[in-house]
């Protein structure tokens, strides 16, 4: 009788192990302790709740709820994502609740929609107490990095074919700067995406001549510490765009980052000359650094 038992035992146990192999059986950190030390009787109560599952006669309560709602609520009176800040507002509020199935629904709700959106928010999740929703967050960056990484190597060999292309060239652009500065990227593969990133401006520069690249330009080259080659494109810059607003705030960061207090001087006398016009933000932070003086 025993080893009767003990074998039916080990034959569930087999089942159990190969529904798990095939990815049809979850089993979790409060199952396998039942499945292992009560015989028999823990095995058939995992293998029940899976078929009951497979049957859908447990587990569709939130299903019921979704069609309960549809059939209760006019849908085009429903927020969408667009009206709410690209989504990422309430998906914030709803990490913050203590609770963790809320915060799981959430995050699974982020991966079957458009993960891209919520990049940002997605980034606090990897951070948060909970386990499983770290792990689902992690995943959809994952995922989505995948998809960055992929669609990149597609630009690459494309802008390879047709150099001339305009269009291409604008596109390629656009798409890695979203995704150096999306926060999912990070140490060698950001340096390396950077640099791509810069030399793309550099062909839009030399194509185009348009200010807001070289301004891009100039942004990434303080962020690399490049502050030689800052000086060279801003003396370039200041000469077609001398009174741009953002010419100055460049011209400012570069005196402070260099610590050059001859040019802060220059740059602050230079705001107060008669007949020249400055924005409020520039004559705030010439007050700023006068008052460092």
């Amino acid at each position: 009788m025993v080893k009767l038992f003990l074998l039916i035992h080990v034959l569930l146990l087999l089942a159990i192990v190969y529904l798990r192999m095939i990815s049809r059986l979850r089993l979790t950190l409060t199952t396998i302790p039942l499945v292992l030390f009560v015989p028999v009787w823990g095995s058939i109560s995992v293998l029940l709740e899976y078929y009951l599952r497979k049957t859908h006669r447990i587990g569709t309560a939130a299903e019921n709820l979704e069609v309960m709602k549809a059939s209760l609520v006019n849908m085009d009176e429903m927020p969408t994502p667009e009206d709410e800040e690209g989504g990422s507002v309430p998906l914030q509020d709803a990490l913050l609740i203590d609770n963790s199935q809320m915060k799981r629904s959430v995050i699974l709700n982020v991966l079957m929609q458009d993960a891209n959106s919520y990049v940002k928010v997605l980034n606090e999740a990897r951070m948060n107490e909970d386990v499983e929703v770290v792990h689902y967050a992690t995943t959809a960056m994952m995922e989505l990095s995948k998809e960055y990484e992929f669609r990149i190597q597609k630009f690459a060999a494309m802008y390879a074919d047709e150099p001339d292309n305009d269009e291409l060239l604008t596109e390629y652009r656009n798409y890695i700067e979203q995704y150096v500065y999306s926060g999912m990227v990070e140490g060698q593969m950001l340096e390396l995406h950077m640099n791509t990133y810069k030399q793309l401006l550099l062909d839009c520069i030399q194509r185009f001549d348009n200010k807001e690249d070289y301004f891009s330009l100039i942004n990434c080259l303080f962020e690399s510490g490049e502050l030689a080659q800052v000086r060279s494109y801003l003396s370039k810059i200041e000469e077609k765009w001398r009174d741009d607003e953002n010419v100055w705030l460049f011209k400012f960061r570069l005196a402070f980052e260099t610590s050059d207090t001859d040019e802060m001087c220059s740059l602050i006398n230079e705001t107060k000359e008669e007949g020249r016009f400055f924005s409020k933000d520039i004559r705030k932070i010439a007050a700023f650094w006068e008052k460092k003086q």
